[in-house]
């Protein structure tokens, strides 16, 4: 008896877990089951570990081997932020971007004249009274 009671649990169990898993129609929900290419992994994780090696290298230059842009532009920011090389956040395109590299540069330097670059007025403002 006590058997019986234990494949009865364990069977609704299994189809508790298994409902979950499929939709209303019985099909496999895309939302349960994922597959990703293992390409893609290798690619991304290629690209955080040059990413990475850049910024630990301090040179601003292996950022440009980056594909992905933004990510590229974070790299230089994040190696200017690293060196206090504020020189660097002039190549950064994005706005709030550049303004960030500005403002983490400022505050580890403790130079407020660099606060003046920053284009937001709020975040230049803050960059001032942190600085």
């Amino acid at each position: 008896m006590f058997i019986l009671m234990v494949r009865f649990v364990l069977g609704l169990a299994f189809l508790v877990l298994l409902s979950g898993c499929l939709g209303p129609s019985g099909e496999v929900s895309s939302t349960t089951l994922a597959v990703v290419p293992t390409t893609t992994v290798k690619k991304v994780s290629q690209e955080a570990l040059d990413f990475k090696d850049a910024v630990a290298s301090g040179d601003s230059a292996r950022c440009g081997g980056l594909a992905d842009a933004r990510l590229r532009e974070i790299c230089v920011r994040d190696v200017a932020v690293n060196t206090g090389n504020v020189a660097l956040c002039d190549g950064i395109t994005a706005a709030l971007l550049k303004d960030s590299c500005y403002y983490k540069v400022a505050a580890n330097k403790g130079n407020g004249f660099i606060c003046d670059k920053i284009a937001n007025a709020a975040i230049k403002e803050d960059c001032k009274k942190k600085v």
